[in-house]
């Protein structure tokens, strides 16, 4: 389908939309999508940055950030967290 091919490639490479890093070693990192992106006052977030961040808690069994339309901002990174059975916590112990 080329409308839906659009863009995909570009001077000859596949442009996934996959985000990532290399590391020194040259390994490659894959850490999320583009069309993902959460969009804040023209800044770029990640979602899986915020995920990432909150699952090191010991009470998170599962972290899912979105990006939730804001008027001022354009949109406002919001997480939405499942905890482990029998486990508490609140907002100022996630941050």
């Amino acid at each position: 389908d080329p409308a839906h091919n659009d863009g995909v490639f570009q001077d000859g490479a596949l442009n996934s939309g996959d985000l990532g890093y290399k590391d020194e070693a040259g390994r490659l990192y894959l850490t999320g999508r583009s069309k993902d992106m959460i969009i804040r006052s023209g800044h770029n977030i990640d979602p899986a940055m915020i995920e990432n961040a909150i699952a090191t808690h010991p009470a998170v069994a599962l972290a899912a950030a979105v990006g939730m339309p804001e008027d001022y901002a354009g949109e406002l990174p919001v997480c939405f967290i499942e905890l482990r059975p029998g486990e508490t916590t609140d907002a100022d112990s996630l941050s």
